[in-house]
Order: structure tokens, then sequence, then C-alpha cells
């Protein structure tokens, strides 16, 4: 989706510019609802890649004791 694309690649800085935009774009109800989720889905697998990713690697670092 466009949407996310935008917000995934929209520096920090701008994103006081973006936000208004992103509202008006999505202005009914249901389709802003849309994009949270979709946004707050996304950074959930993000999270829980990142996860698996430290267990991963927590598990192949020989133990220093």
């Amino acid at each position: 989706m466009l949407a996310v694309a935008i917000c995934e690649t929209c520096p920090p800085d701008e994103a006081d510019f973006i936000i208004p935009i992103m509202l008006n774009l999505f202005d009914a109800r249901s389709s802003l609802l849309a994009l949270l989720k979709m946004l707050v889905d996304r950074e959930i697998s993000r999270a829980g890649e990142l996860i698996v990713s430290l267990s991963l690697e927590a598990r192949t670092k020989p133990n220093n004791r």
C-alpha cells in the first residue's frame, strides 16, 4: 500500500507535515482505522522478527562464564 510506504520512508523531521496529509487522505473513519491497523500489524511483525533474531543471536554466541 502506498500509504504504508510513505509512512515508512518519511524522515522523522517531516512527520509533522505528513500527518495532516495522511489524515486528509484517510478522512473516512473506516479508511483511517484500516491504515492504523495495517501499520500496527506491521510494527508487531517487525518486533517479532527482532525478538527471534536476538534470540537466535544469543544462542549462537559462546557463553562467557
